[in-house]
């Protein structure tokens, strides 16, 4: 009867304890396979959108050089904005992100569905110049971490 008494407090407790460890690495295998699909899928609409205004941005190279320094210029902004309003540098970075990829896709197929490829220039060089931010940052973010 001790036996049993003495093993039933600590039995179920292990049992969970061992099947909660587990559950744990199916997790994090979930959300590594979910972060990869992700990278996947958002080069796919990078890609999507750049794609049909190749031909744009070969025709007249220097307009694209001036609106890839005006969004440069309007990121900069951004950054500044997102370190104001953030309270800690993990808020910083996740402003900066939403304010980069919040409505950049929703623009750019409205953009082409309306206006053609030639009005895709600015949401290519917006997403341009925030995926070339967004690699220091990214950087950034490992060290402090």
């Amino acid at each position: 009867m001790d036996k049993f008494g003495v093993r039933l407090p600590i039995g179920p407790p292990k049992l969970i304890k061992s099947s909660m460890s587990s559950l744990r690495k199916n997790i994090e295998a979930l959300m590594l396979a979910g972060a990869l699909a992700i990278g996947f899928l958002l080069f796919a609409v990078v890609l999507g959108i750049i794609a049909p205004a190749r031909g744009a941005i070969l025709f007249d190279a220097k307009q694209f050089v001036y609106l890839l320094l005006v969004v440069a210029l309007v990121t900069i902004l951004q950054i500044i904005i997102s370190i104001w309003f953030g309270r800690t540098h993990k808020e910083d970075v996740t402003w900066l992100i939403v304010s980069t990829f919040k409505n950049s896709t929703l623009s750019s197929v409205i953009a082409m569905s309306i206006f053609g490829s030639q009005a895709l220039l600015g949401s290519v060089a917006y997403i341009i110049i925030g995926n070339l931010v967004l690699i220091p940052i990214s950087i950034f973010s490992k060290a402090k971490a």
